[in-house]
C-alpha cells in the first residue's frame, strides 16, 4: 500500500486519483509538489485580491486630480524627457525644465540633485518595451504592477523563511496570506501605488526583492547558486541605491545580519574580501552619481538639501516633535491608530529581542537557528524604515510628504501578525504546532499526545486578527481618493501647448489661471514653461537677451476678452499664426515682428 501511495504522489497528473489509496496528507507530503501548490495558491490569492483593488481604483486611473498629483507629474516630466531625448544625452539627469531656447544647456534646465535617477530607469525601460511615450496611464499601470509584485514577494519571503524553519506547509501557507492581505488593502499602499509614484514608491519593490533574495540565499549551499544570487543581489543593490536613500539603510541592515550570522567569514582577510564584494555595487552606483553631480556642479545643492531634510540647519537638540508630527499627519492617515500602535510595538519588541540575542551571544550560548532566522528577517524588513525616519526626520515630517509613510507598509504587513509571533515562539524553543488541535486536546484531557502535529490553530487566529485590522482600516481609503483638485480644463490646455510648440517657442499668458509656477503640475503635459506677462515689457524682459531665432507665443482662452494693455493687443494683432481649440488659443509672433513692435514702443535696448 505504501509503495503504491508513493508512486502516485510523485505523478502530478494522477494526484486526484489518490482516493482509496492515499490520504490528502500523504499526497501533501511530497515536498516539491506541496511547495509548488502553495506558491501557486499564494499567487492566485494575490491576483484575486489585486484585481479587486484595481476595480476599486479604476475611477482614478489616468487622472491627476488628487493631492499627490505633483509627485506623479514630476515623474512623468522626467520620464518624458528621457524618452524624447535619450538617457545618455541627458547624462541621466532629472531636469525641471524641458529643452527650450531659454534653457540652452543642461545646467540651465535645473536638475533635481537630491535624488539619484534610478527611479526612472525601470519606468524608462517599461516605456521602451511597450513602445509608448510615458503617460499618466502608463505610469499608473507600472505603479500597479509594482504593488502586485511587492505583495507576492512579501508573501513568498515569509513562506520561504517558515519552510527553512521547518514549519509545515499548511501553517506556512496560512501565515503567508497575511502579507498579501495587509499590503494590498491598507490605505497607504492602496493609495500611493496608484496616485503617486516617485522614489519613495519605486524603492519599495527593490527593497522587498533584495530581502527576498537574501532569505533564499540563506537556504542555499551550492556555490553556483550562491554566486548567481550574489550577482542578482548586486544588480538590485546597484539600482536600489540609485533610486532612494532608504536602500542605503536596507543594505546596512542586510550587511549587519550577515556579520551577526557569520556570513561574512571569521578570519580577517576573508571578511574584508566579502565585505568589499558586498559593497562594490553600492560604491559603483554612488561613484556614478557623484560624477553626474560634479559635471553639473550640484554638490553644494545636495548638501544643503541633506542638511534641511535631516534637521542639521535648525541647530536644535534632539526632539520628538517631528516624529510626533509624522505619526499624526501621515501614519494615522495611512494605517490608523492600530497601525501606529503595532509599529511602535514592533520597534520596542525588536530592540528587546536584539538585546536578548546579544546577551545570549555574550554568554556564548547564542540564539537558536530558528530564532536567528526569524530575528534576521524581522530586522531586515523593519529596521531600515525606522533608521530612515530617524535620520531624515524633516523629510518624513513634512506636511505634504504623506508618501513618507509608505515604507512602513513592509514591516506592518509582515511583522505584527507573522514574524513577531514566530519570533516569540522561537525564543521559547517552540513553534506554532504547540497550538495544534491534538496537543490542545491532550492538554485539556491531560493525556499524552505522541502523534506529529500537521497543522495549528494559531495561524488561523493570526490571519483572523489581520483580517479584522484590514476590515477596520480599509474603508478609510475612499475619502483619500476623493480629496481632489480642480482641473478646470488645464490639462487639455497643456496638451494643446505641447502639440503646437517646439524648441524655439517661448510661451506667455496674461490669464492668471494659465500661468505655471516653479514646480507646476501641468508642465509634465505642456512640456513648456508658461510665463506671466500682462505687458509687452515683461515679454521683452524674458526674451530680449535670448540668442537665436525664437517665437513668442501668447496663450489665452477663446471666450476671454482682449488684454487690458494696449501693447499686448497690438502684439496679438501681429501674430503670423493662430491656433485654436475648444479651450485655448495660441498666437505666434516671430522674433523680427516682436522686436519691431518693441522699437516702436521704445522698449528695445
Amino acid at each position: 500500500m505504501r509503495e503504491k501511495c508513493a508512486s502516485k504522489r510523485d505523478v502530478l497528473g494522477r494526484v486526484l486519483l489518490y482516493r482509496g489509496y492515499c490520504s490528502p496528507m500523504r499526497v501533501f507530503a511530497n515536498r516539491a509538489f506541496a511547495a509548488t501548490v502553495c506558491v501557486v495558491l499564494l499567487c492566485a490569492f494575490a491576483a484575486a485580491l489585486f484585481s479587486y483593488t484595481v476595480r476599486l481604483r479604476r475611477p482614478w486611473f489616468g487622472t491627476t486630480g488628487t493631492l499627490d498629483a505633483e509627485l506623479t507629474a514630476a515623474m512623468l516630466l522626467f520620464s518624458k524627457q528621457w524618452y524624447r531625448e535619450g538617457m545618455l544625452r541627458q547624462r541621466a539627469g532629472l531636469y525641471y525644465n524641458p529643452p527650450s531656447i531659454e534653457f540652452p544647456t543642461l545646467a540651465s534646465r535645473g536638475i533635481k540633485s537630491s535624488y539619484p535617477p534610478g527611479a526612472i530607469v525601470p519606468l524608462h525601460g517599461f516605456s521602451i518595451l511597450v513602445g509608448r511615450e510615458p503617460t499618466v496611464s502608463l505610469l499608473m499601470a507600472f505603479n500597479l504592477l509594482n504593488h502586485f509584485l511587492i505583495a507576492v514577494l512579501l508573501s513568498l519571503t515569509v513562506f520561504v523563511l517558515l519552510r527553512q524553519m521547518h514549519y509545515g506547509y499548511p501553517d506556512a501557507f496560512v501565515l503567508s496570506l497575511a502579507p498579501i492581505l495587509l499590503e494590498l488593502l491598507l490605505p497607504a499602499p492602496l493609495y500611493h501605488h496608484l496616485m503617486g509614484f516617485f522614489t519613495d514608491q519605486a524603492v519599495i519593490l527593490l527593497f522587498v526583492l533584495y530581502v527576498f533574495l537574501e532569505v533564499v540565499r540563506d537556504g542555499l549551499t551550492g556555490r553556483r547558486l550562491l554566486t548567481l544570487l550574489s550577482v542578482l543581489q548586486g544588480l538590485v543593490a546597484f539600482l536600489g541605491i540609485l533610486t532612494d536613500w532608504l536602500f542605503a539603510f536596507v543594505a546596512l541592515c542586510v550587511y549587519l545580519k550577515r556579520v551577526a550570522r557569520g556570513g561574512m567569514g571569521r578570519p580577517f582577510l576573508p571578511f574584508v574580501k566579502r565585505s568589499v564584494a558586498f559593497w562594490f555595487s553600492f560604491g559603483l552606483a554612488l561613484l556614478l552619481f557623484a560624477a553626474q553631480l560634479w559635471s553639473l556642479d550640484q554638490f553644494q545643492s545636495l548638501w544643503q538639501r541633506f542638511a534641511v531634510r535631516t534637521g542639521m540647519t535648525s541647530r536644535k537638540p534632539f526632539s520628538l516633535h517631528p516624529y510626533l508630527r509624522f505619526c499624526e499627519w501621515h501614519m494615522l492617515r495611512g494605517y490608523g491608530k492600530i497601525g501606529v500602535v503595532l509599529l511602535c510595538a514592533t520597534l520596542i519588541g525588536l530592540v528587546l529581542v536584539l538585546a536578548y540575542a546579544c546577551l545570549r551571544r555574550i554568554r556564548r550560548k547564542g540564539p537558536s537557528e530558528n530564532m536567528s532566522r526569524a530575528l534576521g528577517l524581522t530586522f531586515m524588513l523593519s529596521m531600515p524604515c525606522f533608521l530612515h525616519l530617524l535620520l531624515l526626520k524633516n523629510h518624513s515630517a513634512h506636511p505634504f510628504h504623506y508618501f513618507a509613510a509608505l515604507k512602513f507598509s513592509v514591516p506592518l504587513a509582515t511583522v505584527p501578525f507573522v514574524l513577531a509571533p514566530v519570533l516569540v515562539l522561537s525564543c521559547l524553543n517552540a513553534d506554532v504546532t504547540v497550538f495544534s488541535p491534538g496537543r490542545l486536546k491532550a492538554l485539556v484531557t491531560r493525556r499524552p499526545y505522541a502523534s506529529p502535529a500537521r497543522w495549528s490553530l494559531l495561524p488561523l487566529l493570526l490571519m483572523a486578527l489581520a483580517g479584522g485590522y484590514v476590515y477596520e482600516e480599509h474603508p478609510r481609503i475612499l475619502p483619500q481618493f476623493n480629496t481632489t483638485l480642480q482641473d478646470n480644463g488645464k490639462r487639455a490646455i497643456a496638451d494643446f501647448i505641447d502639440a503646437n510648440t517646439g524648441y524655439e517657442d517661448v510661451v506667455f499668458a496674461w490669464h492668471k489661471d494659465l500661468r505655471q509656477t516653479s514646480v507646476p503640475l501641468y508642465l509634465a503635459f505642456s512640456m513648456k514653461r508658461v510665463y506671466a506677462a500682462s505687458t509687452v515689457q515683461r515679454v521683452y524682459d524674458k526674451v530680449g537677451d535670448l540668442e537665436g531665432e525664437y517665437v513668442v507665443n501668447i496663450v489665452s482662452k477663446p471666450g476671454a476678452g482682449p488684454p487690458k494693455d494696449a501693447g499686448m493687443k497690438t502684439l496679438l494683432s501681429r501674430a503670423h499664426d493662430t491656433r485654436t481649440s475648444a479651450s485655448v488659443r495660441l498666437c505666434k509672433i516671430r522674433k523680427a515682428r516682436f522686436l519691431a513692435l518693441c522699437h516702436e514702443l521704445g522698449i528695445a535696448r
